[in-house]
């Protein structure tokens, strides 16, 4: 390593008295012909490749399964990951064996809008199969000059599925290309969207009862079975619906209004309107007021929000069918 950095070939190197003692216990140094143009500089790129190349070491965060290359779990037997599943503001991290950028050198922060070079950045966030594009906002940069990392500008949306795929043209400082880099491809997961029914407002119905109605309070008790179930739903959870009925639903995740509801009359033609002015109401980034109609006395319905509907932008698309009981 010594003689590359000399631009010697080993048996040069030693063969200088100066370097003596550094050479002991080297066999055959002895002078060598006169060095070709570029034939140490070969040599030495040749030397590193092989014995200090460019690779990943780590990619945060990680569980126990998914602490090696999905090719070495493969070897050794074991299953490899499906996912790792992230929350909050998780950064995403990736330590390299080698520096890849000169220090200081991170354009993330310094002009070109923020965005990284291609030959620097690191790797690409994809989404997976069937799911909406990556638009999750947030910024790839360089915390060392061999740890690059990805900081999510929001809390990570849910239903989310994507992949870290690192870049295969990413190149060392010294131009060491990067090794074995679809083996440390990662996927990674966020939690499901829920939906719950907070509570039904209606005017008419607060007003004849001066005041006191609720949604929850008037069940048909001997329509019940022995469990208290009716039409699938137990009894506290139907909620009765006037013909002037809100129903505000709650969700577990920021959503766009437009897309949720459009995403619920679809699912839900003969309980909800087209869409226009007075069909829903935002209440909140995570609330939605919709106006089911045509519901017959003492019938249960379900309000469905479907697996794989769209309800946000960012977000991935429902992993799992939601539904509400409403009675009539």
């Amino acid at each position: 390593c010594l003689a590359c950095k000399a631009g010697q070939t080993v048996e040069d190197f030693c063969f200088d008295a100066k370097n003596a003692e550094l050479c002991k216990g080297v066999h055959g140094a002895r002078p060598s012909k006169q060095l070709k143009a570029g034939r140490a500089g070969k040599e030495c790129g040749v030397f590193l490749n092989s014995e200090l190349p460019l690779k990943v070491l780590l990619v945060l965060p990680a569980s126990q399964e998914t602490s090696g290359p999905p090719s070495l779990l493969r070897g050794s037997g074991k299953t490899p990951p499906k996912a790792t599943r992230i929350s909050g503001r998780t950064a995403l991290t990736v330590v390299f064996s080698r520096p890849v950028i000169a220090l200081g050198a991170d354009w993330s922060d310094k002009g070109n809008d923020g965005i990284l070079p291609e030959e620097q950045m690191p790797f690409v966030l994809t989404a997976c199969k069937g799911q909406p594009k990556f638009a999750v906002p947030g910024k790839t940069r360089w915390s060392t000059t061999s740890i690059a990392r990805f900081d999510p500008e929001i809390d990570w949306p849910s239903d989310l599925c994507f992949q870290l795929e690192m870049n295969p043209k990413l190149r060392s400082f010294d131009g060491l290309e990067l090794a074995n880099s679809v083996a440390w491809e990662r996927k990674f997961t966020t939690r499901q969207m829920m939906m719950y029914l907070s509570f039904v407002r209606s005017d008419k119905a607060f007003n004849l009862t001066g005041g006191r109605w609720s949604s929850e309070a008037h069940q048909d008790h001997n329509s019940h079975d022995s469990r208290g179930f009716l039409g699938g739903h137990h009894e506290s959870q139907l909620h009765e619906c006037p013909p002037d009925a809100i129903v505000y639903l709650s969700f577990s995740s920021d959503i766009n209004h437009v897309a949720a509801f459009e995403t619920l009359r679809a699912a839900n033609s003969k309980l909800l309107q087209d869409s226009g002015n007075g069909a829903f109401d935002e209440c909140g980034r995570r609330c939605l007021a919709v106006r089911p109609r045509g519901l017959s006395k003492a019938t249960v319905y379900d309000l469905i929000f479907p697996r794989g509907g769209k309800y946000s932008k960012i977000a991935g698309l429902a992993g799992k069918e939601q539904r509400v009981g409403l009675m009539g």
